[in-house]
C-alpha cells in the first residue's frame, strides 16, 4: 500500500450505524484483530483484550442493559434541565443491536513503579500530587487500547466492513461485564459494532488543518 492508498483509506473511514443482515466470517474478524494487536502500546505492554460477540441473544441482552441504564438517566431531574428530549437518548441507546458483530474491548492497568513512587510522595508533597494529576490525564492504558481500536477500525474498513466505536454504553459497564464476563485485571472500556454496512455515511465536517496543527519554529 502506498501513501495515497493509505490516505484514501483513512479519509474514507466513517462511523456506520446500519448494517446488512449478513454474517461476517470469523477469518475476516481474526485478520483485522491480529492487525489491531500490532498497534503501539506503553512499554509494549499490550494490555488489551478483544471479546467478539456474534450471538444475537447476547448482543440484544447487552443492548437492553445499555437502554435500561439510559432510561434511568432520562428519569433524572438533572437530565430534564440539560436535555431537550431525554427519550430520544433512550431510543438511540441500543441501536447497535442491529449489528452482526459486537466487539468488547477491555483494558488492563499499566503497571508502573513510577505510580507507586508518586502515590507515596503525594501524601506529603503537593507538587508531587499535581504532577501525578498531570500523568493521570495521559493514562497510558487507555491511550494504548485506543491505538489498538484505531488500527482495528481501519483493518475492518479495508475488508469492506463499517464500524462504530462506542463509549456511551460504558454507563452499563457492570451489567455488560456480568453478561460477558470480566477477565481478571481487565476493565471494559469500549464497544465496537461492525458488519457489512447498509448505508452511505455523510461526509465528515472537518476542522481546518491550521486550526488543529501548529508548528513551533
Amino acid at each position: 500500500m502506498n501513501f495515497e492508498e493509505l490516505s484514501q483509506l483513512i479519509k474514507s473511514r466513517r462511523s456506520v450505524r446500519n448494517w446488512q443482515d449478513k454474517d461476517v466470517p470469523d477469518e475476516v474478524l481474526k485478520q483485522a484483530l491480529e492487525l489491531a494487536t500490532y498497534a503501539p502500546s506503553g512499554m509494549n505492554y499490550q494490555g488489551w483484550k478483544f471479546v467478539v460477540v456474534k450471538n444475537k441473544d447476547m448482543i440484544n441482552a447487552i443492548a437492553d442493559a445499555v437502554r435500561s441504564r439510559a432510561q434511568k438517566v432520562a428519569s433524572w431531574e438533572e437530565t430534564a434541565r440539560h436535555m431537550e428530549n431525554p427519550q430520544a437518548m433512550v431510543e438511540r441507546a441500543g441501536f447497535f443491536r442491529k449489528a452482526p458483530v459486537l466487539i468488547a474491548v477491555y483494558s488492563q492497568i499499566y503497571p508502573s513503579s513510577r505510580d507507586q513512587i508518586y502515590l507515596e510522595r503525594m501524601a506529603h508533597d503537593e507538587e508531587a500530587a499535581l504532577m501525578k494529576s498531570w500523568l493521570d490525564l495521559a493514562n497510558p492504558s487507555i491511550q494504548s487500547v485506543a491505538s489498538g481500536i484505531a488500527y482495528l477500525l481501519l483493518a475492518l474498513l479495508a475488508q469492506g466492513l463499517g464500524s462504530v466505536w462506542m463509549t456511551g454504553p460504558m454507563q452499563a459497564k457492570g451489567d455488560i461485564e456480568q453478561l460477558l464476563g470480566k477477565p481478571e485485571g481487565f476493565d471494559l472500556v469500549a464497544l465496537i459494532a461492525t458488519g457489512y454496512h447498509d448505508e452511505t455515511p455523510r461526509p465528515k465536517t472537518m476542522k481546518s488543518f491550521d486550526e488543529v496543527v501548529q508548528f513551533v519554529e
